[in-house]
């Protein structure tokens, strides 16, 4: 039986909140050159923090529910912390909003010692390169899922900057996408309304257990063990400054998940994953998965 226990606290204003901040680390987390990095953003400080605090009220609500045996079937077996995750009590928003506020050029410099030039082995940010099996058939085949779900709402990426699909930030914008969509239909009358709010949750469901919890944790520690390892190697005062505020988003990108992971009712992931970057990009790619830039909307989108 799928788990109930988001179902709960899907008012509009937390839904937005959801939004805002899944939308925040998609652009936190994009190349800076690309479609979604040069998304321009004001003072984010408030509106993160505002939203951050929502998004944990209602998560500690939720769990609330099932410590009380709440109704519906709330799983308390959910409320545990994945491996990598962190507890949101511990978390800060703030370094999210610091690297946001950082001028694209210095982002990009940051980014590009942070990640490099091609796929990190350290921290790659994609999906498929935390498989537990280096098989390219089955890495396809994950890609070829996470493209099902873009397909399957009416969503493409951006062509003019070439990014396979399973990449981190791609994959935050359409959580972010799934939640303004669940927000639409929570606002919607009519007599489709409750098939679509069902859509839409099912949906952020299946896409946050098979393509966000499992791995987004240990790639946000291996992100901030990444920002350590170049702490030592001579960048200057300003790049420093913003690769410590970038791991500060991966911090925080680890108690996120267990937000998000426990408002859209998925279990913890308890299978320890870690890089197995040795195939070439090339590989991974085909004319339906090497998708690029950001989510836009291919065609009407109906949950």
């Amino acid at each position: 039986m799928r788990p109930t226990l988001a179902t709960h606290c899907t008012d509009t204003s937390t839904l937005r909140a959801r939004q805002v901040l899944a939308g925040a680390f998609a652009a936190a987390l994009a190349e800076p050159a690309s479609t979604l990095g040069r998304r321009k953003h004001g003072d984010l400080g408030d509106v993160l923090s505002q939203a951050w605090r929502d998004a944990c009220d209602a998560c500690e609500q939720a769990t609330s529910l099932a410590d009380v045996g709440g109704a519906e079937g709330a799983d308390r077996s959910i409320q545990a912390l994945g491996i990598g995750e962190m507890a949101p009590a511990g978390a800060d928003v703030a370094p999210l909003a610091r690297w946001l506020a950082f001028d694209p050029a210095t982002r990009h410099r940051a980014h590009q010692a942070v990640f490099g030039l091609v796929i990190s082995k350290q921290c790659p940010a994609y999906e498929t390169e935390y498989s537990h099996t280096r098989d390219a058939t089955y890495r396809a085949h994950q890609m070829a899922d996470i493209a099902g779900f873009f397909a399957a709402f009416g969503v493409a990426v951006a062509d003019d900057d070439a990014e396979r699909c399973d990449h981190v930030a791609l994959e935050l914008e359409f959580v972010a996408f799934l939640l303004t969509k669940l927000e639409h239909a929570q606002d919607e009358a009519g007599a489709d309304r409750d098939e679509h709010r069902a859509i839409c949750r099912d949906a952020l469901h299946d896409f946050v257990r098979h393509h966000v919890a499992w791995w987004m944790p240990t790639f946000a520690r291996c992100l901030e063990k990444r920002v350590d390892q170049i702490r030592q190697m001579g960048h200057d005062a300003l790049v420093a400054d913003a690769a410590r505020a970038l791991a500060g988003v991966g911090r925080v990108l680890r108690a996120w998940v267990c937000v998000e992971r426990t408002m859209a009712g998925v279990e913890p992931n308890q299978q320890v994953v870690a890089p197995q970057v040795d195939i070439e990009p090339d590989a991974m790619t085909c004319a339906t998965c090497a998708l690029s830039g950001a989510l836009t909307s291919a065609a009407p989108a109906t949950p």
